[in-house]
């Protein structure tokens, strides 16, 4: 049995999927976190989460160097008093859609800070996705939202 044209069947069928396989489906923008003082050990980062792909993703994890301890956080009102949770199971990232963390909703939190961060510094992040795996991103240190254009 000559197997040559079944070869060059799966080879081509692999070159027309493989940009779809090789895309990242999620996609971070507008990272930031909030500058610390020296002796201020725990910060917050907020970023918008993009998911081109055609399946629901879940934040899950989150790591940061800088921090001992990086937890992905609700805040939630409890009898009129805010208070940050870790959230249990992560983040729904909807296909074709977004998540936000922002402050007052979810956030990232990283305690245990190991140097203060600086306004217009950045810190390097890395979000782990249900599929999608690890995505590396540098959060701006501002007091604010970056612009969007």
């Amino acid at each position: 049995m000559n197997r040559t044209p079944l070869l060059a069947a799966w080879g081509a069928l692999f070159l027309l999927l493989a940009p779809s396989l090789l895309a990242q489906d999620v996609t971070v923008s507008g990272a930031w976190v909030r500058p610390t003082p020296p002796y201020v050990t725990r910060t917050a980062l907020y970023a918008t989460l993009h998911n081109a792909g055609g399946r629901e993703d879940r934040l899950i994890a989150v790591a940061a160097d800088i921090a001992e301890r990086a937890e992905i956080h609700e805040t939630v009102n409890e009898g009129g008093m805010l208070r940050m949770q870790p959230v249990a199971g992560g983040v729904a990232v909807p296909a074709g859609g977004e998540a936000q963390l922002k402050p007052g909703g979810y956030h990232v939190m990283l305690s245990g800070l190991k140097s203060a961060i600086w306004r217009g510094g950045s810190v390097a992040v890395t979000l782990t996705f249900q599929h999608a795996g690890d995505v590396r991103i540098e959060a701006v240190a501002a007091d604010e939202p970056p612009q969007t254009q």
